[in-house]
């Protein structure tokens, strides 16, 4: 992230836009920047901090826009982080479905870093492989038709409890069942379903994805995929091992039938989901929602995952969730421990938590608790949790948040709106 250049400006205003640029807090950013920005004495810092409010809260046209100004009028100012700056915009154009433009600005900064006698990011050299890809095929589109959308969704119960969200799909035409999760970032198959399908696996080193530990992945392109009465077309895969290396996890894996998850990647251009938990269906409207007062409340992570800012009633202060459907818990992170240590000092971790997934498998140290939030800023829920005090254990990327919002948590309501489109989401 761009970091490195916001670091040493004047106080006030000017340092506190800095430190939340540098520590990646996009709700603080946006709302000290709407109240407090025309008092901003570093010219800079307003196309940078509306770049990055343009990016985490979806609105890829403007983010575009912002960039090409830094690029222009601010280059030099940016330092070392123009590839950062390059990247972001790079996946700002996949959004808008212009991926021979987000292969175009990274190959120009890949090359430029190897005319330099230094060797690109695997990352960068990845992601421009990927979107060249997409954009040989005619690009990743989706055909929606102009009316309610209704699929039926399950769950998969695992020891009683909810596990995991199932829809029905077709990739190229032969159906399959699917993981639901609002946690991955993009869509994911395994190996075993990639070479059942005959797949063309691409092998750009560099990607990797974050589950229970971070693992390398290919890529893939399936021509078509259907979702209901939705149509995709040249649909991006992460392929991966979905293989543990601990038999009891991989057994439950394969009696499960773990081979494909559906992600953000596909969610995105539908503008608004509705999880209808009371009568177990996935409604995708014909017109989005109005905005509520409360809105926005969710944005994009630096790492591309949804997080929802809700009230914690403990701090009386605005925490970041990780909004994942795909996860079987929920629970306070080792990262709101460390800050809110205070609260429990007389608690010792009485328990453990083993979880699987992509990359392993995990034992968080525990303890039970009672949590109040409020999503909308009104209404307060109150459930039972756990929360992490291992730190060690956090190597999925879950403590750069203070709360993973798991599907126990999503379900206990009737119905949980997700609005991509004004970025908000709603409970009933």
């Amino acid at each position: 992230m761009i970091c490195a250049s916001v670091s040493a400006f004047a106080q006030g205003v000017d340092e506190r836009i800095g430190a939340t640029i540098n520590q990646e807090e996009w709700h603080l950013l946006r709302s000290i920047y709407e109240k407090e920005g025309a008092k901003l004495q570093t010219p800079f810092l307003h196309p940078l901090s509306r770049f990055f409010i343009c990016h985490s809260y979806n609105q890829p046209d403007s983010a575009l826009f912002y960039g090409g100004q830094i690029l222009k009028d601010y280059q030099a100012a940016l330092g070392g982080s123009v590839g950062s700056l390059l990247f972001l915009m790079s996946s700002d154009f996949a959004k808008i479905g212009e991926f021979d433009n987000a292969a175009s600005i990274l190959k120009q900064y890949n090359d430029a870093v190897k005319a330099s006698g230094a060797a690109p990011d695997p990352i960068f050299v990845a992601y421009e492989n990927q979107y060249d890809a997409i954009a040989r095929k005619g690009g990743f589109s989706v055909l929606c038709p102009p009316k309610d959308i209704k699929v039926p969704l399950r769950y998969l119960n695992l020891q009683s409890k909810s596990g995991q969200i199932r829809v029905d799909i077709h990739l190229n035409r032969r159906p399959y069942d699917a993981v639901f999760d609002t946690g991955a970032g993009e869509n994911v198959m395994s190996q075993r379903l990639a070479a059942e399908l005959g797949l063309h696996v691409y092998d750009f080193s560099g990607t990797a994805v974050a589950g229970i530990n971070v693992s390398k992945t290919y890529f893939t392109i399936v021509d078509s995929m259907q979702l209901g009465e939705i149509v995709y077309k040249n649909v991006p895969f992460q392929v991966v091992d979905f293989s543990t290396g601990h038999q009891e996890a991989d057994s439950v894996i394969k009696e499960i039938n773990m081979n494909c998850i559906i992600g953000l990647r596909s969610m995105l251009p539908l503008n608004e989901i509705q999880l209808d938990f009371k009568n177990g269906f996935l409604k995708i409207p014909a017109y989005p929602g109005e905005m509520p007062s409360f809105a926005p409340n969710i944005y994009y992570s630096g790492d591309g995952l949804l997080a929802m800012s809700v009230i914690d009633k403990k701090t009386n202060k605005n925490i970041d969730a990780m909004l994942d459907t795909g996860a079987a818990i929920t629970n306070l992170t080792s990262k709101y421990y460390r800050a809110n240590k205070h609260l429990f000092d007389n608690v010792v971790a009485d328990d453990s938590v083993r979880i699987a997934g992509i990359g392993g498998v995990k034992i968080l140290k525990t303890f039970s608790t009672s949590w109040e939030y409020s999503i909308d800023g009104s209404r307060f829920m109150k459930e039972p949790v756990t929360i992490n005090i291992d730190e060690d254990s956090d190597s999925d990327g879950v403590s750069r948040y203070d709360c993973l919002f798991g599907l126990p948590s999503f379900s206990g309501f009737d119905c949980v709106t997700i609005n991509f489109k004004d970025m908000f989401v709603k409970v009933e």
